[in-house]
């Protein structure tokens, strides 16, 4: 009898240590993940955005586009960024970035910015056109340089001439990831400084711009373009 007892008191325990960690795992597990990114306090709905984001369902991702303009700003912000990394050639997913697109013209400018880092890193080839316009038109210095970052990061031979005027953007930041991505896109460094005096940073870029005019006129220019374009 003392054994049966003890063994029914050791059943009694396990079974509650089991209902226990039945009531703590829902949290972030299926269908309750996605309730928790959409709605409740802006700390969890972050925390299970980021898992959905890593954990590369399909599924998940597509509701994931579904909330990147969300009223929360922090939210939204993080939805794009963990966005941008979804897309891995270990586990390729077929995108609809039309949602991150709209997206980029949010009223927000920190929700711009995470969206065209986004649209950057996942976005089809077609989005550079998007991507230029942020470049060209967008108020904000910090979209404008994202901008530029992921036009150098995809060496978008059609964003020289924008480039090479931001040159002589008022804004640092803006001068500095011009410059970067014009060695991105050209690979080849012209030793621009955007820390210059504005005299001879225009020099340096008129130089600059006149060589990039021969370059296109030249041979070597329509085989960088096809093979760029071959890219994916």
């Amino acid at each position: 009898m003392p054994g049966t007892k003890r063994r029914l008191i050791v059943l009694l325990v396990v079974a509650a240590l089991l209902a226990v960690a039945l009531c703590v795992k829902p949290l972030f597990r299926g269908g309750s993940l996605a309730a928790h990114a959409l709605a409740g306090d802006p700390g969890r709905r972050i925390e299970a955005i980021h898992k959905m984001a890593d954990g590369g369902d399909s599924g998940d991702v597509e509701m994931l586009f579904g909330i990147v303009q969300d009223p929360d700003t922090r939210v939204a912000v993080e939805v794009c960024r963990s966005l941008s990394r979804v897309q891995r050639p270990s586990n390729p997913i077929n995108l609809d970035t039309s949602r991150l697109v709209a997206a980029t013209d949010d009223p927000r400018p920190q929700v711009r910015e995470a969206a065209v880092v986004a649209v950057g890193a996942i976005g089809p080839n077609s989005s550079v056109g998007v991507l230029l316009e942020k470049l060209r038109n967008d108020p904000s210095p910090d979209v404008q340089a994202a901008a530029a970052d992921a036009l150098g990061r995809r060496r978008a031979l059609d964003a020289m001439p924008a480039l090479l005027d931001l040159l002589d953007s008022p804004s640092l930041q803006v001068r500095r990831s011009a410059a970067f991505a014009i060695t991105s896109v050209w690979m080849r460094d012209y030793g621009f400084n955007p820390d210059d005096p504005p005299g001879k940073r225009r020099e340096l870029a008129k130089g600059m711009r006149a060589a990039w005019d021969w370059y296109v006129q030249g041979p070597a220019y329509p085989y960088l373009k096809a093979k760029l374009e071959k890219q994916p």
